[in-house]
This record gives C-alpha cells, structure tokens and sequence, in this order.
C-alpha cells in the first residue's frame, strides 16, 4: 500500500476526561477500571471510503473527521490465585462516533478482550498463553463495510534448562485465523499459524 499526502489535513485539537479506580488485595488480586470520554475536531484517519487500488496497490490518504466523539471503559484484572499461576483480562469497551454523519469511526472495534495466564508447571517448566479477541470494525464510512470479527491465540512452552540457556516451543495463531486477502475490508491479523522452536 501507499499513503498519498493529503496537503488540506488539518491538525486535531481535543478535550479528553478520564475518571480511574485501583484496588489491589495483598499481593494476589489487582483491578483497574478507567472511564474515558474525548471529544475530538478535525480527527486524523484513513477511511476505505477514500481508498484506491491501482494494479494490486491500495493508496490511501489520512483525512479529517470535523467532529468526533470516543468515550468507553478500560478493565483490567489481575490475579494469582495459585503460588505458581498468574492470569491477566482485559477489556476496554469503545463507542467511538462520527458526530455530524451520525456513524461508527473507521479502524476502530467496539470490544477488544485479552486474556492470559502464566503457569510454572515445575520448577524450570512454565507455560504461557494468550488470547485476543477483537470484535467486526467499520472500515469504509461510505459503503458500511466492515472487517470481521477475530480470535488469537499463542502458546509458549519453556523450559530452562541450565542457569542462563532455556528451550521454548510455541506456536503464535494457533487457531490460524487469518485475513482474507480477497476482500479488502478484511483487517484481521496477516500472518497465519507461525510454529517455532
């Protein structure tokens, strides 16, 4: 792809709230929660609508949102319920709008959610895993086309095997969910299943 100068973008001017809670038990639980809410004039960003693709390549150019609006809450939780596990979510719901149009903000998914856990299965043993979902995004204002929803997993093994030299296998994509490159709304995560050692 290319990006193509757009000399009338002007610069983005916003006022931003936020409101944040921490509460943390001993050393074994930790959650966060923040509440935002932006208001944004002459917002920056690509939009399908004002793509082109000329002999395979996809030229875009950055153009301005007159007024924009994101607002939502972040959570996150941590916890170690087990001497040798950890786990970790996270949330942020996003209700990100193109005020004088009335319609979503491109590139921009309503609901993110992570997940991971770390687990020592021995002593020089521990497994991670972690997780992302991502729910549909619009990606062309004109047309209302939207990228799909996806779902990413990795895991890693590792295994130390002297002070200083460990071993891992892993496999990132596990679920190999990859975009597909016919239709060029689709957004989701580019390389597929990736195994290593």
């Amino acid at each position: 792809y290319k990006v193509i100068v757009n000399p009338d973008l002007l610069p983005e001017r916003s006022n931003s709230w936020q409101l944040g809670a921490n509460y943390q038990w001993r050393q074994r639980l930790t959650a966060d929660l923040n509440l935002f809410y932006n208001q944004v004039d002459d917002l920056i960003q690509i939009d399908q609508a004002n793509a082109q693709v000329i002999n395979g390549i996809s030229y875009y150019s950055y153009r301005n949102v007159d007024s924009a609006r994101t607002q939502g809450v972040e959570t996150s939780l941590d916890g170690r319920p087990a001497k040798r596990l950890s786990l970790r979510l996270a949330y942020p719901l996003t209700s990100a709008r193109d005020i004088d149009n009335d319609i979503d903000l491109t590139n921009r998914p309503r609901h993110i959610a992570r997940f991971g856990i770390d687990w020592q299965l021995a002593a020089r043993t521990t497994l991670t895993l972690r997780d992302r979902y991502q729910s549909s995004e619009l990606v062309d204002s004109a047309s209302g086309a939207r990228s799909p929803a996806w779902n990413r997993i990795d895991v890693v093994l590792n295994q130390t095997l002297v002070k200083g030299l460990d071993a891992f296998v892993g496999v990132d994509n596990l679920l190999d969910r990859q975009r597909d490159f016919s239709d060029s709304n689709d957004v989701s995560p580019v390389t597929g299943r990736f195994i290593y050692l």
